[in-house]
């Protein structure tokens, strides 16, 4: 088959909610100036939730919309698998994606991406997307700041940083990404299937990574992700057994979650992903795998495990990585204690010294509705600063580098924003540092106008008293290097670990 761009193929693979099934769907078929393909998986168990997807489906009377149903009830993996399969034997486009049921496309966000594809129809294209926490209240919207640039990257460098425990949103998991049909092709005669295992979405990253020499990161977020209380992996990693969670896990094809991970049956997110690379890593064409950082690997198991929210499993996790790590397990939970706290006086710092954030957060919305309306009408201009791109690639975009500009797409996109917006920035970093300044010395200066006043009050003496304890002070302060706050922390750690 050419590999020129026709149309885009979209599937969206959903089981027993088809309230966000529908509200997928529209978001789809709302697209503007798009060639699209779209088809619906139903693989509900409840009946009810089966009619009333179908219904709607058969009620529309837009062609490009397709309802299918496995004749028997999958698995997720499995189900994906089927899906892809009969999707691929339906439709006659060169480009897939899947777009689970909790995800939404933002408003006429597919012109861009068709434009990507068409110029570069053999890479897989990732993007971003926008987030809204939606599992307690008030209901809050993570907008992502955004270039609008277009990047290449090298699979290498994406996997050399998962084995450093290291994550990127660039990584193409296809509810992320557009894939060309050759390159499912290929997955499908290297493996007999498309997924594999418990988390098909990085399991398919990774195959893709070992196949492909690079992957093209379309920095702009074209997605809205929300259901967070309803979402499989996201209830399992947090320790939520709702009903959702319990289908997952009663429907895997191992008893035992992250069975090829270093570590078995740690219900944590890093686990999770470092099993999908274990488990890619044996099958691989390449020798673009490396070995995983066993020192950052176990820090990041033992930094989620104490932190795990459901304190049954927790103490459960805890005696497995006791079991595993022995008396070393104390010195991991020290380092993940003085790691948590690194990292927050990090993040402090950053926001002190740097006056964008990445994420736009808006925290006002009585409901979840209310937070989609918001994120798919509201307007963004692209930026120019190319540090986010950093934290979504894994490098900073150089010409030699593993992440690089394709400067040929996309520049009229920031063209007229860049100037403007840096000018911003700068402007507002300097009034920060004057007002930094300007407040030190207002209050150096009145600590030397009150001294009259605290003489005549309380004489000489006790003023010269108190000029000492506050030099005594401020001179332990000095040698604390802010050891102290984190003093609890490591003890109470300790203390947790030999319990």
């Amino acid at each position: 088959m050419s590999l020129d761009y026709k149309n885009l193929l979209i599937v969206i693979p959903t089981r027993n909610r088809a309230e966000l099934a529908i509200n997928a769907i529209n978001s789809v078929l709302s697209q503007e100036n798009c060639e699209l393909e779209l088809i619906v998986s139903d693989n509900s168990t409840d009946e009810a939730e089966v009619s009333r997807l179908a219904d709607y489906v058969h009620q529309s009377d837009d062609k490009r919309l397709r309802y299918i149903r496995p004749p028997k009830i999958l698995p997720m993996t499995e189900h994906w698998n089927w899906a892809m399969q009969q999707a691929l034997e339906i439709s006659q486009s060169n480009h897939i994606t899947f777009l689970t049921d909790r995800l939404l496309f933002a408003k006429n966000c597919l012109q861009n991406l068709q434009s990507i594809l068409t110029k570069y129809p053999a890479k897989i294209v990732s993007y971003t997307f926008d987030s809204i926490e939606d599992s307690k209240t008030p209901v809050s919207l993570s907008q992502v700041r955004y270039t609008g640039k277009l990047f290449e990257i090298e699979s290498a460098s994406v996997l050399k940083l998962y084995a450093e425990m290291e994550r990127i949103q660039a990584l193409p998991k296809m509810l992320n990404s557009v894939a060309p049909r050759e390159l499912m092709t290929k997955i499908f005669e290297k493996y007999g299937n498309y997924f594999f295992s418990i988390s098909p979405d990085y399991n398919l990253a990774f195959r893709s990574l070992d196949l492909e020499e690079s992957i093209l990161y379309y920095d702009r977020p074209l997605l809205i992700s929300y259901g967070n209380n309803r979402s499989n992996g996201w209830n399992v990693l947090q320790g939520n057994f709702n009903q959702d969670a319990l289908d997952f896990i009663k429907n895997l094809s191992s008893t035992e979650i992250c069975f090829d991970s270093p570590v078995k049956a740690i219900w944590v997110l890093p686990n999770a992903i470092i099993h999908e690379y274990c488990c890619a890593k044996p099958h691989a064409v390449s020798d673009k795998f490396s070995e995983i950082n066993q020192k950052k690997y176990l820090l990041s198991l033992v930094e989620n495990v104490i932190s795990y929210k459901n304190e049954t499993m927790r103490i459960e996790m805890l005696k497995k990585l006791r079991a595993a790590l022995g008396s070393d397990l104390t010195k991991y939970h020290a380092q993940a204690a003085i790691e948590h706290k690194r990292r927050g006086l990090k993040i402090r710092l950053h926001n002190l010294t740097n006056s964008a954030s990445p994420y736009l957060l808006k925290t006002n919305f009585e409901n979840v509705e209310d937070a989609i309306n918001f994120a798919t009408a509201s307007p963004r201009q692209p930026v120019s600063d190319f540090r986010l791109i950093e934290d979504r690639t894994g490098a900073k975009p150089t010409k030699q580098g593993p992440v690089k500009v394709l400067k040929d797409f996309s520049e009229d996109e920031v063209s007229d924003f860049p100037a403007v917006w840096m000018f911003k920035k700068i402007y507002s970093t300097k009034v920060n540092v004057i007002a930094n300044f300007v407040g030190n010395f207002w209050i150096a200066f009145l600590s030397i106008v009150f001294v009259p006043i605290y003489l005549h009050y309380i004489g000489i003496e006790s003023y010269g008293l108190i000029g000492i304890f506050s030099s005594i002070q401020a001179f332990i302060i000095l040698l604390d290097f802010g050891l102290s706050p984190t003093l609890p922390v490591i003890s109470q750690e300790i203390v947790r670990a030999r319990m």
